[in-house]
């Protein structure tokens, strides 16, 4: 094998490679073609091809061998510093690559749904690769009143995304909890107004109680008693619905026919289709590896209410640091109107004794 078929690619070309792949989505025809293009010159340098893109942007496991490769081109890094080709935007050099977005562009390219339930099927997508992470795995459910809604597509783009998909068009209760205690992994079950969830009272509980984090059911094998767990990631298509507690437990997406519109045909064996979609699997992995348990800070926590109209303000007298200073916190009544808008309405209403205001450090 010659030498440069042996060389690795170098961290330079793997950082460009992830900016130009973050180019293929470009609504701009000219310049996700010419992202397509540039990324093909580069894979060709390195002897790869379209399947090793995957492996690429994940990075290699192998320590050792990045590390030689890092080694190889040390020396012109330096010199280049965090450099980047002046063909590339300047959106693509600044930003990192973002999940949610690739996911949700993967999701609008072939299943029609309305843009809130893009979102909620991205972020449920992502919260598969973390799930473990959480007390409460919601149950993502996509109905619709006839068949040939789409339903099954998107199951079947979701298993290309998701974490240790299993997916499946009928089963028992055994079936069921033998699996998700094996997998720990993400259960997509097809057709499931076809599996009596009106009587099946065991299959009920299997599905019901997985939603919540220890969620587990118990059988004798072999003379003793065994522990299956069944907390896991769950999504579930049925036209019609699903019995009330099960629907409680869920994001619902209501699906319906299409008149068709711009939207591809989601078909597994076409090469191209499926390149697509490794390159953004392979950018979820990384992105779940590196989500690692941490406090919310003051910046984000404003960034992430900022959206619903609450901002920080100054808490006067109590927070009082200095004179002429104060601490910037929150209201509690800046925060009832969107309680009352976005969250259940079941909720214990407030008493008068509460705390006026949420503080921050």
């Amino acid at each position: 094998m010659s030498k440069s078929a042996k060389k690795q690619m170098s961290k330079k070309d793997r950082k460009r490679l992830e900016q130009l792949f973050r180019m293929i989505g470009s609504p701009n025809a000219g310049e996700a073609e010419n992202a397509r293009r540039l990324i093909l010159e580069m894979l060709a340098r390195y002897r790869k091809t379209w399947n090793d893109l995957t492996d690429l942007m994940r990075g290699d496991t192998n320590a050792d061998t990045w590390r030689a490769a890092f080694d190889d081109d040390r020396s012109a890094e330096q010199h280049a510093g965090d450099a980047v080709d002046a063909d590339l935007p300047e959106a693509a050099v600044k930003e990192p690559p973002n999940v949610l977005e690739l996911v949700g562009f993967i999701l609008e390219e072939y299943i029609d749904m309305k843009p809130r339930d893009y979102i909620a099927a991205a972020l449920w997508v992502l919260h598969t690769h973390l799930f473990d992470r959480f007390t409460i795995s919601p149950r993502l459910a996509f109905t619709s009143p006839v068949r040939g809604c789409g339903k099954t597509t998107a199951l079947a783009v979701i298993e290309q995304l998701a974490y240790r998909p299993e997916r499946m068009d009928g089963a028992t209760p055994a079936v069921l909890f033998h699996i998700i205690d094996r997998l720990h992994g993400t259960l997509l079950v097809d057709e499931a107004d076809n599996l009596g969830l009106n009587v099946n009272g065991i299959l009920r509980a299997v599905l019901n109680s997985g939603h919540r984090k220890g969620g587990s059911i118990r059988r004798v094998i072999k003379g003793a008693p065994k522990k299956f767990s069944t907390f896991a990631p769950m999504a579930i298509a049925c036209i019609g619905s699903l019995p009330l507690p099960l629907m409680q437990r869920s994001v619902i997406i209501d699906m319906e026919k299409t008149a068709g519109g711009n939207l591809k045909r989601f078909d597994t064996g076409n090469s191209q289709t499926m390149q697509r979609i490794n390159i953004v699997y392979g950018f979820v992995m990384r992105w779940a590896r590196d989500q690692t348990p941490r406090k919310l800070s003051q910046g984000e926590m404003a960034r992430l209410l900022r959206p619903f109209g609450i901002r920080p303000r100054p808490i006067w007298p109590l927070a009082k640091r200095r004179k002429g200073t104060s601490k910037r916190s929150y209201y509690r009544s800046q925060f009832e109107q969107a309680w009352a808008r976005y969250c259940a309405e079941d909720v214990t209403p407030s008493q008068a004794s509460n705390v006026a205001y949420i503080g921050s450090r």
